[in-house]
Order: structure tokens, then sequence, then C-alpha cells
């Protein structure tokens, strides 16, 4: 009976000693973390002035922003210069002659004229009567027989040659209005295509070389990266010993806490 009192008081004596060294630790680990904090916000100041003063130097000759901006238009520049030679091979297809398409267009208006005309007095033909006596041609005029007029046709010859007049322009007039239309379709693409090729010339004074910008754009570009790796480098060498050394304790404060034995 000794036994269990003298073994439950020597449990309860390790359980206070224990929870003493839990408080003193965990009271330790709150003073070693706000150390490790300030410590840490001096440290990543420091480095943050350090890595202001490397910007400095670094981007002495071209400062990022006109790196950055550089890059971009020249760039620009090269995708402009693409444009504008796939343009100007494109715009020769849609060439077309002005002088056909002109003729051309004068024509379909003659013929449209013309079997207008036709019409009118194919229109007249269909009233006109015979004369029993005389066998002159007459047509009613207000409301009376007069004589034809000489552009009337007077028999059913000239009538017939007229129908195959109308018969050939009709044919002629269709393929002049295929023709017209694939040229009007022709012309609005070359004005489309043109207006883009000047919008692209009026950007600059003159179009530079491709290969010249290609040149530009390779030294920038690799002077642009040489310049962020270096910084790279540099700001990993500037990390402290000394925040090193408060995280890995802070670590093991961690570890200690969590090993501990109540």
């Amino acid at each position: 009976m000794k036994g269990m009192v003298k073994l439950n008081n020597m449990k309860r004596l390790k359980t206070l000693i224990n929870k003493r060294k839990l408080l003193i630790l965990q009271e330790q680990y709150k003073k070693d973390t706000e150390q490790y904090n300030v410590l840490f916000k001096e440290e990543q100041d420091r480095k943050d002035q350090a890595i202001k003063e490397i910007d400095d130097i670094l981007w002495k000759e071209h400062t990022r922003k006109d790196c950055e901006e550089t890059i971009e238009n020249l760039r620009q520049c090269l995708t402009d210069i693409s444009r504008l030679n796939s343009l100007q091979q494109k715009i020769k297809n849609y060439l077309i002659d002005e002088d056909k398409f002109n003729s051309s267009q004068k024509e379909l208006e003659q013929i449209n004229n013309s079997l207008s005309e036709i019409h009118i007095l194919l229109e007249k033909l269909k009233e006109i009567y015979t004369c029993p006596k005389c066998q002159s041609k007459l047509h009613i005029s207000n409301r009376m027989l007069v004589v034809v007029d000489s552009n009337i046709p007077s028999s059913n010859s000239n009538e017939t040659e007229m129908q195959e007049t109308v018969q050939k322009q009709k044919k002629r007039r269709d393929e002049l209005i295929i023709i017209y239309k694939n040229d009007t379709q022709k012309k609005a693409t070359f004005d489309l295509i043109q207006s883009q090729i000047k919008e692209i010339n009026e950007q600059y004074e003159t179009i530079p070389e491709k290969k010249e910008i290609e040149s530009d754009l390779d030294y920038m570009t690799k002077y642009y990266q040489k310049i962020l790796v270096f910084k790279t480098l540099i700001c990993f060498i500037t990390l402290s010993s000394v925040v090193r050394f408060f995280y890995l304790f802070f670590i093991r404060i961690k570890a200690c806490y969590k090993t501990m034995d109540i």
C-alpha cells in the first residue's frame, strides 16, 4: 500500500517537473520567436536595400523599364515587318486593270440602255396595224391612227432580228455582270489591303531592315536575361547567415516542443 502511494507521488512529481519544463520552454519559445521575427525583418530590410542598390548598379546602362519597353517595341516592329511583307505579297492577287474595269462598266451601261430602247420598240410593235389599202404601218396615237415612226420595225423579219439582238446582248450583259462583280470585289479587297499597308507605313519614318531589328532584339533580350540571372545570384548570396541560424534554431525549438514527454 505504501509502495502504491509512493509510486503515485513520484508520477505526480514527474508531471509537475515536466509541466514546469514545458512552461519554461514555451516562454523561451515565445521570446525566441519574437527575436527571430525582429531579426528577420531587419535582415529583410537590409536585403531589400541591398537589392535596390544592386538594381541601380545593374540597370545603369539601360533601366529595367527601358529594356522591357525596347524589347516590346522591337517585337512589335518585327510583327509589323512580317505583316507588311505578307500584305505586299497578298495585294498582288487583287490587282485589276483599271482601263478594262472602266471599259466593262461603260459597255454594261450601253447594253442596258440598248435593251431598254429595244424593249420600247418591241412594245410599240405589238400595237402596229397595216392599212388595207396602202399597206402602210399604222399605230394609235391620241386615239388616232398615224403612220409609225421610222425607228419602229416595219416587218416581222426586223422584229426577229431585234429579238436575236436582245438575246445576244443579254448574254453579254450576264458575262459583264460577273466580270464587274468579281472586279468590284477584288478592288474592294485591294483598297482594304492598301489601307492596312498605309497604316503600318505611317508608324515609321522608314521601314527598318528585318535583320537589323532581329539583331537589336537579340542583344536586348540577352542583356535583359543576363542582368536578371546576375541579380538572382547576388540576391541569393546576400541571404544572411543570421537568418539561416535563427531559422534552424526555430525548427529545433519546435521539434523539442513536440517531443516533450509530459
